[in-house]
């Protein structure tokens, strides 16, 4: 003010260097700062918590379902199944998998086991819900975990029988336990088991494999067993297997021996003659009776380890950083998989020590190791289009159902998570009516104790006008700076104070962290509402106080 004071010397007016020079120079002009300051940072504090406040439970919401919508299956899943689910929600819906793992000899701490969570990462950007930091998005993530290419296989018509024959030479009495892996249109992978076939060179059907619309066959497994097979034999047969496939052929298989025994079955080998598949090797009759002879036949080649995006807590504890390997435990099956990213947690498992793969790339190394369950727990859909798709999801009877929005509303209501917003909400009428009141009363009292002033300006010749317009400068002088001041004042505490007010639903930390958030559009309404209000309540004290002065 005392700057303002020199400056406004040099005008050539009398309105701008009165108003200013009783500003600066009259202590009462600066008394309501104080209250002017409490009351714009009590009102821009309320309304930035209280968007802070909505931002943090949303977040929280988004990485707790990981999805808009997710059905947690109670039994494993159909095939087809992923059509009705598709068909009830009108959104993107992917087979999902969310279970604990050990990560080597690491089974987690406190009763808190790691958990890897596996989704078609392709579709990431409208699966996953969440927020990253630094402006990445969750398909940038998913890109770096996906498949370089999709699985082929052979397309199976609906209803269409297999037919599979084999021959062992020598003639020995060996058998194979047929298993069909054939995904649906959805990505989801089911098993089709059959009776044991005997190796007599007869064609056996396997009927009820092809149980919905567009599946595809893309991975096979021949465990080979029987009576011919003894710890005493030295000896080996060959084995030709042939399966014949109606449907269409994509190409692209290669065949693999099962771990840990692979020497059990040598050569592996497979040919594609149209829709059937040749597969041979050399089957070691002898050996130790717990070896397992499987051959494993697959439209895909071995991923080798799996690219893993890890939570900042799995970082932390066992610290992993991108390019680093671990062994991890998938149900009985030790898989390696390589960390590709690391972020701030993994969607669904907020807080846990956790992994996120691509689903497809996961069931590949599965299979080549002889593990042809698919590990399906849940079904993730984005975006549903459905108004009520979480009635119609539950109207499946798959399993519980979570939504996105349902999440939100748990966490925005309740006497306990509603009760501090709504408090705090209060702050801002609060704080208009207690700046409005101590304007008018400081106004009041500023031209009472200045009414003869006010007199003999008019007696020297300045207009009523001119007066008034002294005195609402004086006044904007000293409010302007304030609610300036006010609004810094309310910025800093939403930054500093905010994020500590908000909690979870349990009391802890909210994951992800909260972001302070200042609200521009609601921030200038709320300060434009205020200047307008006390400038009304001056103008109107001014011009009643400037009458009475005549």
């Amino acid at each position: 003010l005392a700057a303002a004071d020199r400056l406004a010397r040099r005008a050539t007016g009398l309105s701008l260097p009165l108003a200013v020079a009783e500003a600066a120079r009259r202590p009462q002009a600066t008394a309501a700062t104080l209250l002017i300051t409490l009351a714009c940072s009590a009102g821009t504090f309320g309304v930035a918590f209280d968007a802070t406040w909505e931002r943090s439970q949303r977040d929280q919401a988004d990485l707790s379902v990981g999805t808009d919508l997710a059905i947690t299956l109670t039994a494993p899943p159909a095939a087809g199944q992923g059509a009705l689910v598709s068909a009830a929600t009108g959104g993107t819906v992917r087979p999902a998998a969310g279970r604990g793992v050990s990560v080597g000899q690491w089974l987690g701490a406190g009763g808190d086991a790691p958990r890897l969570v596996a989704v078609d990462s392709t579709r990431a950007g409208e699966l996953i819900r969440g927020r990253l930091d630094g402006g990445r998005t969750w398909a940038a993530v998913g890109a770096g975990l996906a498949p370089a290419r999709p699985a082929g296989g052979i397309a199976v018509a609906p209803g269409a029988e297999f037919v599979l024959a084999g021959t062992a030479s020598p003639a020995e009495p060996l058998a194979v336990t047929p298993r069909l892996l054939l995904e649906d249109a959805t990505g989801l992978r089911t098993t089709c088991t059959a009776a044991p076939v005997p190796l007599d060179g007869r064609a056996h059907r396997l009927p009820g494999c092809a149980s919905a619309d567009g599946l595809r066959l893309v991975a096979v497994s021949l465990p080979v067993g029987g009576d011919a097979i003894s710890p005493e034999r030295t000896d080996e047969s060959r084995i030709a297997v042939t399966l014949t496939v109606p449907g269409t052929d994509a190409g692209g298989w290669t065949a693999t021996s099962v771990q840990p025994y692979a020497e059990q079955l040598a050569d592996p080998a497979v040919t594609v003659d149209g829709t059937s598949l040749r597969m041979t090797s050399t089957v070691q009759l002898g050996g130790p009776p717990e070896a397992p002879r499987e051959l494993v036949v697959s439209a895909f080649t071995d991923p080798g380890p799996v690219p893993v995006a890890v939570s900042d807590r799995f970082a932390g504890e066992i610290g992993g950083r991108p390019g680093d390997r671990f062994d991890v435990t998938v149900g009985t099956t030790a898989l390696s998989v390589r960390v590709a990213d690391v972020v701030p947690a993994v969607p669904s498992a907020p807080g846990a020590v956790a992994l996120l793969a691509d689903l497809d790339t996961l069931s590949r190394a599965l299979v080549v190791r002889g593990d042809l369950d698919f590990p399906v727990d849940a079904w993730w859909t984005g975006r549903p289009a459905s108004p009520d798709a979480a009635g119609r999801a539950a109207g499946l009877h798959l399993g519980p159902v979570t939504t996105r929005g349902g999440e939100i509303a748990r966490l925005s209501s309740g006497p306990v998570p509603a009760g501090l917003p709504a408090v705090l909400r209060l702050l801002v009428p609060a704080a208009a009516l207690l700046l409005l009141a101590g304007i008018v009363l400081h106004v009041t009292s500023d031209l009472r104790t200045r009414a003869l002033e006010v007199a003999r300006l008019r007696g020297l010749g300045m207009t009523r006008r001119e007066v008034r317009r002294t005195l609402l400068g004086q006044h904007a002088v000293v409010l302007l700076p304030m609610v300036v001041a006010g609004a810094a004042v309310g910025a800093a505490g939403t930054r500093l104070v905010a994020p500590l007010l908000v909690r979870s639903d349990t009391g802890a930390e909210p994951v992800p962290a909260v972001v302070p958030l200042w609200p521009w559009a609601a921030e200038g309404i709320l300060l434009a509402g205020l200047l307008a209000a006390c400038t009304l309540a001056v103008g109107i004290v001014v011009a009643v106080q400037s009458r009475r002065a005549d």
